[in-house]
């Protein structure tokens, strides 16, 4: 939708390297989960548990910053039901809340470091 455009805003411009910065996040958050899960051999533990929920709440906050980002490149299209990141925005959206919602994580994670239940 961008490319190719010579009236590109400073602001589009730097939109999009802050979407690259958070989709590389995002991406090494998934390939560090799959990695973890050793093809399905990891053992359900505590740590386990809470490596994927530190994954997951960086991979919706971050999958989220970037869909922003990109938003805010194209712009007012992007808003629209048929543009496809619209629907992207949506769902990651949801991640956030689900199983987990993301302000609650660190708190886990710091129960698991302490020895404690992840689960309050």
């Amino acid at each position: 939708m961008l490319s190719g455009r010579d009236n590109l805003h400073h602001a589009s411009i730097a939109a999009l390297g802050e979407m690259h910065n958070h989709q590389r996040i995002t991406k090494w958050a998934i390939d560090s989960i799959i990695e973890q899960a050793n093809n399905f051999k990891l053992q359900p533990d505590t740590l386990s548990a809470a490596n994927a929920l530190q994954a997951k709440s960086i991979i919706t906050k971050h999958g989220r910053e970037s869909a922003q980002r990109a938003m805010e490149a194209i712009g007012g299209y992007s808003y629209f039901r048929k543009a496809d990141i619209e629907r992207l925005y949506r769902d990651i959206l949801a991640g956030e809340f689900h199983p987990l919602q993301y302000g609650k994580q660190p708190d886990a994670f710091g129960n698991h470091l302490l020895g404690n239940s992840i689960v309050a």
